[in-house]
């Protein structure tokens, strides 16, 4: 690993951050832009032709920088030193979902949700642009600088052309894998799902699937179901969702995208509220700060996360029928309870959009006020109104 100083391409090494399989990750200084980044140097593990490899993984490095999502991570530049290849990333706040567990203990239910969304999102743009992480886990799941979750360590990643990791080996970690991926090398869209279903277990029950066996019998019983009763009783209303992205085959796992909705419609624990006849919204890729309200389909479930270092915040409900979806005329929306004077001049910058019946701008600006400021009730049923108008 390089040392203190070093130079990677134009970029100052200042301290190392880590070493994996794949390769070793440094922090490092961008003297011309004048900026902290993280550079992971990529390891020529299969032995491929050196021409070949740094061919290939200039494809890819393409084709995560093409990658642009506010669930993952930033790729900067690329280029070989030393005859290493490297990544230019953003340099994330941290901590990891890994050392979030370990610090808190099993998440709130509503959290693990909120974090699946955002994650679910991350993965659907990136089959969408052909792009596999395939080693999803939660160390490989870090908090960015706004608060919200990013998927990180694409240096496995795998777009379906390349030769840079070849097909029919495994590459990951074995505890997280789908099935078909330990016995086959075989990884596609379905084998991210199954790894995205697997951190949300774990983050949900603070148990590590597979924990207790060796590589040896992970393969042996990779047909076998990894949720049993017990871990099902402990993920609730979750449970139907994250079962489902850890079906045995790909082809039973729903789509990143169906697994979002499945996290912001999970299976309620008390009688549903009556169904409305009116048109439902359309799904759409939302901000971190946005992705949170989708979570509140959660019924008796809390956010408790210390305020600051956690997503967003969701308070508590209003008492309010749970199909209240237009809510009372815009002028009746009180301003959300505990704001401190920055978040009641935001709402005020809300509110006056929704008097002039600018609805559009007044959405943009209550999606901007919750990034900052946390979802509320107020917030929410607000969201709903102008939704509802466009």
């Amino acid at each position: 690993m390089a040392s203190a100083g070093a130079m990677i391409g134009r970029y100052r090494v200042v301290a190392e951050l880590g070493a994996g399989a794949m390769g070793a990750v440094v922090r490092a200084h961008d003297d011309r832009l004048g900026r902290d980044v993280a550079i992971k140097r990529i390891k020529n593990v299969h032995g491929v032709a050196a021409a070949m490899f740094e061919a290939r993984f200039e494809a890819e490095g393409r084709a995560l920088a093409a990658l642009s999502h506010p669930g993952v991570v930033a790729v900067f530049d690329l280029g070989v030193d030393d005859g290493q290849p490297y990544l230019v990333m953003e340099l994330l706040a941290g901590p990891s979902l890994r050392d979030e567990l370990a610090r808190r203990g099993p998440l709130p239910l509503a959290e693990v949700a909120a974090i699946g969304i955002q994650l679910a999102r991350a993965l659907e743009a990136a089959h969408a642009n052909q792009i596999l992480h395939r080693d999803l886990k939660p160390a490989n799941v870090v908090r960015g600088h706004d608060g919200g979750w990013k998927l990180v360590d694409f240096g496995v990643a795998h777009t379906p052309d390349s030769e840079v990791t070849l097909t029919g080996q495994f590459v990951g970690t074995p505890s997280y894998a789908a099935p078909e991926a330990l016995t086959l090398g075989r990884f596609s869209p379905a084998s991210d799902v199954f790894g995205l279903g697997a951190t949300l277990c774990e983050i949900a029950t603070a148990t590590k699937p597979r924990a207790d066996l060796t590589l040896a019998d992970v393969i042996a019983r990779a047909d076998l179901p990894l949720v049993d009763d017990a871990v099902r009783a402990r993920l609730g209303p979750l449970a139907p969702a994250i079962t489902a992205a850890l079906a045995v085959h790909p082809d039973q796992r729903p789509t990143a995208a169906a697994l979002a909705m499945l996290l912001a419609n999970p299976a309620p624990t008390t009688p549903a509220p009556p169904v409305r006849t009116g048109g439902s919204l359309p799904w759409r890729a939302i901000g971190v700060g946005a992705v949170v309200v989708l979570v509140l389909g959660l019924i008796g479930l809390g956010l408790d996360s210390d305020r600051g270092t956690a997503p967003p915040q969701v308070r508590p409900a209003l008492d309010r029928p749970a199909d209240d979806d237009e809510g009372p005329p815009p002028e009746r929306f009180a301003a959300p309870r505990d704001l401190d004077d920055k978040g009641a001049r935001d709402w005020r910058k809300v509110a006056d959009k929704v008097t002039r019946g600018d609805r559009a701008e007044a959405l943009a600006k209550l999606r901007e006020f919750e990034r900052k400021h946390g979802v509320s009730a107020e917030s929410l049923r607000l969201r709903r109104w102008l939704e509802g108008q466009q």
